[in-house]
């Protein structure tokens, strides 16, 4: 499997492509202006001719230029020529040579240095001969792309979707995902961009140089964009655009998660996975009578939580005195009495045997749970402990004060101090109400199967 990971300018994929790093080890990361086998940012890409000429200029770093050159495996077709590349990552390069970076750029592919037609051929080429695995890649296949296509190239949408078809058919059966970061306040993340990117004396890098480009651009310039407000609507457009590319083009290959608040132990893994998983842990769950009487238009969610988050459950409600929580070591039939006043099925569930967690009102039953574990399981190649609160309820007289969220999150920090991996909610429809401690929804199914 590979990973690109993209998002507009301050969406946390520096962030996100470390994270990968972290879980996948054994895995070959390429950043901006690395030797990258798909993407050319921050790269010269040269003919031999113009690899030699620079060679023969710079000559007191030629040593270093030939270090950070490699030569394509496979000859370009670009203005009727037929011949190897060279490709120099020159920002790796420390000299105080004057005018060698800027030199450089003009040998980049990006900001309309090649004709439209030669940059889609060369990004093509590169995708049809690229054969990884095992690979992470940042801002590879949407960003610096799709800048040039709408500020220099001034493709519209539909030209830029169906470019991506087309690319879409040159990767063919590869295995990949697109990990998008998606960003719901773009000024606000632009202002903490700017915040971050400053130099040692606190003057502003990022955005100067960011409101330069987007100014110099032949879109930029037709449109008189100069100032903040310009920038917040280029990223608007772009954000709406790659989600649509996302949804139109890739569907079975995206993962769209909310910028800086995501799991990816649970949202890395397919719908297949979490099915196979899913029929581990209920075998023969579609053969049950009281399963199949779920309508079609009233799907049930099965929802989980990586306990490695460091996000999980950071829910907090403040209560009064009277308000506790703990493990449940009364009576049985007080027990069964609150339960019989939220669900009367599940009153045989519980038993002497059962692991019970409940929150308490002046010592009374105000909310109940079970704390199931529900055995180990191979999760993406590793051996993983799950379990989950089963049989959540809260009495009816105790609602809507946080009560019964509160003993949910308790419950998931138990599951996380006893080394479990997984905190898994089945057979809910109260999506919204457990999202609100990090649960995600992986599975939904109705009497028929999953949908």
């Amino acid at each position: 499997m590979n990973y690109f990971v993209e998002g507009i300018q301050g969406a946390g994929k520096s962030t996100l492509t470390g994270r990968l790093a972290e879980l996948f080890p054994e895995y070959q990361v390429f950043h901006e202006g690395d030797h990258n086998p798909v993407e050319l940012a921050w790269c010269a890409y040269m003919t031999k001719e113009q690899y030699e000429k620079i060679l023969l200029k710079y000559v007191a770093i030629a040593e270093e230029i030939k270090a950070n050159t490699l030569m394509e495996a496979e000859p370009i077709k670009e203005n009727g020529n037929d011949e190897r590349r060279y490709v120099l990552t020159y920002t790796r390069i420390i000299t105080d040579i004057p005018g060698f970076h800027k030199d450089m750029e003009q040998y980049e592919i990006y900001n309309g240095r090649v004709t439209r037609k030669d940059f889609e051929q060369i990004i093509m080429s590169r995708y049809a001969e690229w054969r990884g695995d095992d690979q992470i890649f940042e801002c590879s296949i949407f960003q610096n792309i799709i800048e040039s296509q709408i500020l220099y190239y001034e493709m519209n949408d539909e030209e830029i979707i169906a470019f991506y078809r087309r690319l879409k058919e040159v990767l063919g059966d590869r295995k990949y995902r697109i990990l998008y970061l998606e960003v719901d306040d773009i000024a606000e993340s632009i202002n903490i961009i700017r915040r971050e990117r400053v130099d040692a004396n606190g003057n502003e890098m990022w955005y100067p140089l960011m409101m330069e480009y987007l100014k110099q651009s032949p879109y930029g310039q037709r449109n008189g964009w100069k100032d903040f407000e310009d920038l917040v609507s280029h990223l608007e457009h772009r954000r709406t655009l790659e989600l649509r590319i996302l949804k139109e083009v890739f569907p079975e290959y995206a993962v769209i998660l909310k910028s800086k608040s995501y799991d990816l132990s649970v949202e890395l893994l397919s719908a297949e996975q979490w099915a196979a998983i899913f029929d581990e842990i209920h075998p023969g769950f579609f053969d049950r009578d009281y399963v199949k009487r779920v309508a079609d238009d009233e799907p049930a969610s099965e929802m989980f939580m990586g306990l490695d988050n460091i996000n999980a459950c950071s829910y907090e409600k403040s209560f009064p005195a009277d308000i506790t929580f703990g493990y449940y070591e009364g009576d049985m039939e007080e027990l069964k009495a609150a339960v019989e006043k939220v669900i009367p099925h599940w009153v045989p569930l519980f038993s002497d045997r059962s692991r019970i967690y409940c929150g308490f009102a002046d010592g009374r039953i105000a909310s109940f749970c079970m704390i199931e574990d529900f055995g180990e399981h191979i999760i993406s190649g590793r051996k993983c402990r799950i379990g989950g609160p089963g049989c959540v309820g809260t009495v009816p007289e105790y609602r809507d004060r946080g009560i019964g969220l509160s003993m949910v999150r308790n419950v998931t920090r138990i599951l996380r101090d006893e080394k479990f991996d997984y905190s898994y909610i089945h057979y809910t429809y109260e999506t919204a109400w457990y999202a609100k401690l990090g649960y995600r929804t992986v599975l939904r199914w109705n009497g028929k199967g999953f949908v």
